[in-house]
């Protein structure tokens, strides 16, 4: 006993402190218990409550018992004389009993969040309790973000079931806590007082299984689920659609969804603005606040939140001061205390979402934090820095890097770490996110050391280890020192703003850099020392976009490993020297774009076409190139001159593109004014896109595709074609025509939009040859649009019609001599007219629009199938003076049998349409709201006699 109180004399001597620190946590646990209680109150109207929390709860309750207690011992430890051994003892248990509150008040920050009636969780509310009402639905899935509400919806929903007594049982099981199939197993047979007489799996499962069996209608709940379970092991019949079970499952990552075989998947997105703001005032003291709080949190929310509840409900939490009636302590929370706020409690569940992520897509994320916040991120810059900093597995071409890349973004968005662009190839990050990423980054085990500065300021932080420096508006001039300090860097993009592009920089400056494999410079409109660049025996990538040379660029030639070369809109002051171009044997990919309007003026100054055309004439001798873009006149075709046929391109021909993309996603020709068939004739075997307007000199070419080669027959173009755009070609007859014999069927074409504009000549736009059996079909065509082609007769073929399986917008305009939109050909018998293989659906159409098609007489032929028309939602119909009947009338079969009666129905002009048929239609259905009608002369004054609107 002498050697304990020897080592532990606190305890003797301590005894008033150590009573007081009891006093001073006790106070504490009382205010964290009473917060916790309170806002359990609150939520458990909307939501279930954690069994954490209950747990929490309970023994913050015990814990103060056992506090009231020990005060009695206190109080009469005081009062009375006690031996020391007594009072060491008291001490000790009060210590003890200290650790217990320490740690109580330590967890009891839990966010307890109430079920938040926003757009998003309405939407995904209403769409759960649908699919719970749907027999032929037993999974669901629920998927978002980290922090984005899922489990409180859930909670939601399972509060409504048991509110109207949908089901018998229902179970929830928190898959984040229970790290495996045992222990879910423990959970589940604890929700239905069920007692296992086996430890083992297959024991447990079977018993389960028959319980489950056993129970009328149960409602399974698998909260943050990480990756795809087999029910089956775990003992939940769910095989054969089995209708007395319904399962929902949140997670974050859409792919557990899929595999899961969910049935319904519902996403959970942000709150907007307005939303968000009403949360914070739920959630926080404000109502009394000072208003340059308010504002701060309202800004605060704004700029760093973006709508994730979690991070408002936990910013919310400094401001909730609920013993501050005047709130006077809310003046000392500035943004640094909410900032502090949610690293604490948010990026920790962030970051639980990257470490779960494999390796190569935890390295392209990290790439992300290179971007400046809530900045859209082109994936092929991501592409490019995988490439030179080695991050991808694969070490081959650049297009199985990309295909590396954009895998795992595919894998971010799924997993909600990356968000869809307005933009096609570009992705976002939210902010919060973004800043999980930057920190990851900046830690000494990420690889990664980047400085990425917006305003091109000095950061000469880590300098001897940089691997990326990327300045995005450089306009300050360093010396070679400032340079040669960064050895290991890999990548340098530098960027100059339009009022700095004159500043002189010298290419000296990074000779040094040996490491270097991509350097990207724009808007150097003086740049010097070209010869340097010869050093840089590295490099891979050089982009040189908007920037001017005053000397020669020969010795781009010395840069033998270029595998990447962009000079887009580059100016080179003196001649373009042949046989460069020819040098970059590992060339894979290609940018070259001229303005139009500069290219045959700035030529002729500058002294020859050869500045492109010594380009042109060399593409054909490299042997990898597999991506080229190119802008250029149509003068810079020297004879002999034909484009390679590589797998991605974009080329315009006297014309400009409308978006100037990192790199090239498809194949795209748009081409103007003439039509080169010789020099593009390699790259109609898999042109994707294709855009023709303004051709003049097309007299000898009465069919777009005429002058295709024999090798590349009209099935094959088709088949790859996706989009069609056709406009001012004032010749122009057919679009397509198959004349010669073709193996290959046309059953599988690609095409999804077709675009004709003012081709005053058109009267045919799929003509077939007279071979048997050649069909064309069009199963992929979703939008066709028609303007001024004045001697079209005639849009679809019976044949043709009968494949628009996903037709969703047909919009015709100005075509003076249409008769028909389907033409009915001699092959329909008007004996076959009812046949099922002769009647005609357009299952997808969604909006019809047509005007100013005077000689048209019927909308729909008069073989179209009874309710063919199941989703039309919008039909328009202006200037057809001669319309009589909206579908042609067929024996045995009425006007109103053929339309759906929810669609809207906007009518003007249409002096011979029927008014007995209009009349009987809009009775029937009812469609008295949703017409608008206009300048319909007589038939107006019948309809509105017999219509009260």
């Amino acid at each position: 006993m002498a050697q304990l109180v020897e080592c532990h004399p606190h305890f003797l001597f301590g005894f008033s402190k150590i009573v007081e620190k009891l006093q001073e946590l006790k106070n504490k646990l009382t205010l964290a218990q009473s917060q916790v209680q309170k806002d359990v109150n609150e939520a458990k109207k909307h939501i279930q409550i954690e069994k954490n929390v209950i747990y929490w709860l309970t023994e913050a309750e015990n814990v103060l018992n056992e506090v009231h207690i020990l005060e009695r011992r206190i109080k009469k430890n005081k009062r009375s004389f006690c031996c020391w051994i007594q009072r060491y003892q008291l001490s000790k248990k009060i210590e003890e009993k200290t650790l217990a509150i320490r740690q109580l008040v330590t967890y009891s920050a839990f966010h307890i969040m109430q079920f938040f009636e926003s757009k998003s969780s309405n939407k995904a509310f209403n769409e759960i309790m649908e699919a719970l009402k749907d027999d032929g639905v037993n999974m669901i899935g629920v998927w978002g973000m980290a922090g984005v509400g899922k489990t409180t919806l859930v909670d939601a929903v399972i509060n409504k079931v048991e509110e109207v007594e949908i089901f018998h049982k229902v179970i929830k099981v928190d898959m984040s806590q229970l790290p495996d199939i045992g222990q879910i197993q423990d959970n589940i047979a604890d929700s239905l007082d069920l007692k296992f007489e086996t430890r083992t799996q297959k024991g447990k499962a079977k018993k389960l299984r028959l319980r489950l069996e056993k129970e009328k209608k149960v409602f399974v709940v698998l909260d943050d689920l990480w990756k795809a379970l087999n029910l089956r092991e775990i003992g939940i019949p769910f095989e054969g659609n089995r209708k007395g079970i319904k399962i929902i499952l949140t997670t974050r990552n859409r792919t557990v969804c899929e595999e899961m075989r969910s049935q319904v998947m519902v996403s959970l997105g942000f709150l907007d603005e307005d939303e968000a703001c009403t949360l914070i005032h739920m959630n926080a003291s404000l109502d009394n606040a000072p208003q340059q709080v308010i504002n701060m949190a309202e800004g605060f929310a704004k700029k760093y939140c973006g709508g994730l509840p979690l991070a408002l409900v936990t910013m919310a939490r400094p401001l909730r001061i609920k013993d501050d009636p005047d709130c006077s302590r809310l003046e000392g929370i500035d943004e640094n205390v909410l900032q502090t706020e949610i690293k604490e409690n948010v990026y920790p569940s962030l970051e639980k979402s990257y470490n779960h992520l494999i390796e190569t897509t935890k390295r392209c994320f990290l790439l992300c934090a290179i971007h400046l916040h809530q900045d859209s991120i082109d994936v092929e810059d991501l592409v490019r820095y995988a490439l030179c900093l080695g991050f991808c597995q694969n070490d081959g071409s650049i297009e199985q890097v990309r295909s590396e890349v954009y895998k795992a973004i595919k894998e971010l968005k799924d997993s909600c770490l990356l968000l869809e662009d307005d933009q096609k190839r570009s992705i976002k990050m939210h902010y919060m996110v973004s800043s999980v990423a930057k920190r990851i980054a900046a830690g000494e085990d990420s690889g990664l050391v980047i400085q990425m500065n917006e305003d091109g300021s000095d950061d000469d932080s880590s300098e001897e280890k940089l691997q990326i420096r990327l300045i995005a508006d450089y306009y300050k001039e360093r010396d070679i020192e400032y340079f040669e300090r960064m050895r290991e860097v890999k990548v340098i993009s530098l960027i100059r703003s339009e009022d700095n592009q004159d500043l002189p920089f010298s290419l000296n400056a990074l000779q040094s850099l040996t490491n270097l494999r991509s350097l990207e410079l724009e808007g150097f409109k003086q740049l010097q020392d070209i010869s340097a660049l010869a050093m840089l025996t590295n490099l891979e990538i050089l982009g040189l976009r908007k920037s001017e040379f005053q000397e020669s660029v020969v010795i781009l030639g010395e840069l033998e490993n270029l595998r990447v070369l962009d000079i887009r809109r580059c100016k080179f002051l003196l001649r373009f020297p042949p046989n460069v171009i020819r040098r970059f044997v590992k060339l894979e990919e290609l940018y070259l774009c001229y303005s139009p309007v500069e290219g045959s003026d700035y030529v002729a100054r500058r002294g020859g076409a050869s500045i492109s055309a010594a380009i042109l004439q060399e593409l054909k001798l490299l042997p990898g190139l597999a991506s080229l873009m190119l802008q250029v006149p149509s003068q810079q075709f020297l004879e002999g001159v034909v484009l390679p046929r590589v797998e991605r391109y974009r080329i315009a021909i006297n014309r400009s593109f409308k978006t100037d993309p990192v790199t090239i996603s498809s194949r795209v020709l748009e081409i103007s004014k003439r039509f080169p068939l010789n020099v593009i004739s390699e790259l109609l075997w898999n042109v994707e896109f294709l855009q023709a307007s303004n051709i003049k000199k097309i007299n000898h070419i009465k069919c777009l595709t005429d002058g295709t080669p024999s090798d590349a027959p009209i099935a094959t173009i088709l088949q790859n074609l996706k989009g069609v755009r056709i406009e001012d070609c004032k010749h122009l007859q057919v679009i397509f025509q198959i004349e010669k014999e073709e193996n290959q069927a046309l059953s599988h074409s690609n095409l999804e939009n077709l675009w004709l504009w003012n081709l005053p000549s058109l009267d045919c736009i799929w003509k077939r040859g007279r071979t048997p059996g050649q069909s064309i079909r069009l199963a992929s065509l979703k939008a066709v649009k028609i303007v001024r082609c004045g001697k079209l007769k005639s849009v679809f073929s019976f044949s043709v019609a009968r494949s628009l399986e996903c037709l969703e917008e047909l919009e015709i305009s100005s075509c003076g001599e249409l008769k028909q939109i389907v033409e009915e050909s001699e092959e329909i018998s008007p004996a076959n007219t009812n046949s099922d293989n002769l009647s005609l659906r357009l299952p997808k159409l969604t909006s019809l629009e047509i005007r100013d098609c005077w000689r048209l007489e019927y909308v729909f032929p008069k073989f179209m199938a009874p309710k063919g028309l199941p989703r039309l939602q919008k039909l328009t119909l202006e200037e057809l003076n001669e319309l009589k009947q909206i579908c042609a009338p067929a024996e045995g079969r009425e006007e109103n049998e053929i339309l759906c009666p929810t669609f809207k129905v906007f009518l003007s002009s249409l002096f011979s349409l029927l008014a007995t048929v209009i009349h009987h239609y809009l009775h029937k259905y009812n469609l008295f709201k949703k017409i608008v009608l206009l300048n319909l002369g007589p038939l107006y004054e019948v309809l509105s006699h017999s219509i009260s609107f």
